[in-house]
C-alpha cells in the first residue's frame, strides 16, 4: 500500500497563500462564503500550481485529508474500511492527479466513484486536482464521473511550469 506523506509536516513545500493567484484565492473566498458550488474541480497544465493552491486550502481546514488517485486505489485493494470512514467524516478531502496518468484502471475508477458518492451523500466538501479538462476528464473515464467531480465550481488555473521556471531561475 502506497504511504501518502503527512502533507502538514513537509516544509520543503512553500505552501503560502500568496503564492496561490489572486483569482483562485477570490474562488476560495467565494466557496467558504457559500457564494460558489462545492466541489471545486481545479485544473491546469503541469506545474501551474494547482497542487500548492489545494494543500494551502487544506492547510486552513482542522479537519482535512489530502490523498491522491494511487492511494485512494490502494485503500480499494486492501478494504480498509478505517480510511474510507476518515475519507467520510473530514470536513475537506483534497483528491490529487486524477487522470495523472491517463492510463487509470477500473480500479481507479470504482475508488473515485466510491470518493465522490461518500462526500456527495454527507454534504461534505472536495478539492478535486486535475491536468485535464472537464471534457478530457470525461474521456478517460466517462460523463458521470467528470459530472460529480465537476458540478460545482471549476477554475483552470493557466500559465507556465512554475517548477521549470524556479529552476532557471536558481531558485
Amino acid at each position: 500500500m502506497t504511504k501518502e506523506p503527512n502533507v502538514r509536516a513537509i516544509k520543503e513545500i512553500p505552501r503560502r497563500l500568496d503564492l496561490v493567484a489572486l483569482e483562485l484565492r477570490r474562488v476560495f473566498r467565494g466557496l467558504v462564503s457559500g457564494e460558489l458550488r462545492w466541489p471545486l474541480y481545479l485544473w491546469g497544465r503541469v506545474g501551474t500550481g494547482k497542487t500548492l493552491a489545494a494543500l494551502c486550502l487544506h492547510d486552513h481546514v482542522p479537519e482535512a485529508r489530502y490523498v491522491t488517485v494511487e492511494r485512494l486505489a490502494d485503500t480499494v485493494v486492501a478494504k480498509d474500511e478505517g480510511e474510507w470512514g476518515r475519507l467520510r467524516e473530514h470536513r475537506l478531502v483534497v483528491l490529487d492527479e486524477l487522470g495523472a496518468r491517463q492510463r487509470d484502471t477500473d480500479l481507479h475508477y470504482t475508488a473515485i466513484q466510491r470518493l465522490a458518492d461518500i462526500r456527495e451523500c454527507r454534504n461534505r466538501v472536495a478539492v478535486y486536482v486535475s491536468n485535464l479538462s472537464v471534457a478530457k476528464l470525461a474521456a478517460l473515464y466517462d460523463d458521470r464521473i467528470a459530472s460529480r467531480l465537476s458540478c460545482g465550481t471549476r477554475f483552470e488555473l493557466k500559465g507556465d511550469d512554475r517548477r521549470r521556471l524556479s529552476i532557471q531561475d536558481g531558485r
